[in-house]
């Protein structure tokens, strides 16, 4: 397989990035959301644009995906009505963990008539127990949760040591970086967010 060079993937990224702003200004005109309200020329302008960004790159283009390349789209739906600790009350002392009416909430707003599975919408609200399955799961499910632990103590926290905690005491997910344990919704403060 031939090396691409990054001038090439910088030349098609320029390219590509021009023709999306030149796109992006009919929409920003409201055009592309009003039928028949782009000209015919611009519209034959607009595919041959991109015909010729793909012919002109093909080799480069056809090289970044191997000819075996599968593609299937795993969607997660993150409403921004969310929480990582569960609102319903099951009785005076004790939150309903199963009850997630952000969940409930959302699929009626936005997907009362679609097929959607609840995993395909992350409230935030099963955190605790999700990450709790998985800690006391099968090793496969431990060492997922051990890598997601690497991958953001290397990738946010330099280095330090990055776990996380279903803490039994709480019910809430706690957050160990370095060498100080608190629930996640407390790191908030020492970040300013």
């Amino acid at each position: 397989m031939q090396e691409i060079s990054v001038k090439e993937l910088d030349k098609v990224a320029n390219e590509l990035i021009a023709f999306w702003s030149w796109l992006s200004s009919f929409q920003a005109n409201g055009a592309i959301n009003k039928p028949n309200t782009i000209p015919s020329g611009d519209t034959a302008r607009a595919s041959n644009a991109i015909k010729e960004i793909i012919n002109n790159h093909r080799d480069a283009l056809s090289n970044l995906i191997p000819e075996t390349f599968t593609y299937s789209v795993e969607r997660v739906y993150i409403p921004i009505l969310r929480g990582l600790r569960p609102t319903q009350l099951k009785d005076d002392e004790n939150f309903d963990e199963i009850q997630d009416n952000y969940l409930k909430r959302t699929v009626r707003d936005y997907f009362k008539d679609a097929e959607i599975k609840d995993d395909e919408i992350f409230t935030g609200l099963r955190l605790y127990n999700d990450t709790k399955k998985m800690l006391l799961g099968k090793q496969v499910e431990r060492d997922k949760i051990r890598r997601f632990e690497a991958f953001l103590s290397k990738t946010f926290f330099n280095d330090q040591p990055f776990t996380l905690i279903p803490n039994i005491e709480d019910d809430s997910l706690h957050v160990s970086i370095g060498n100080e344990e608190r629930p996640i919704y407390n790191w908030a403060m020492v970040f300013n967010l």
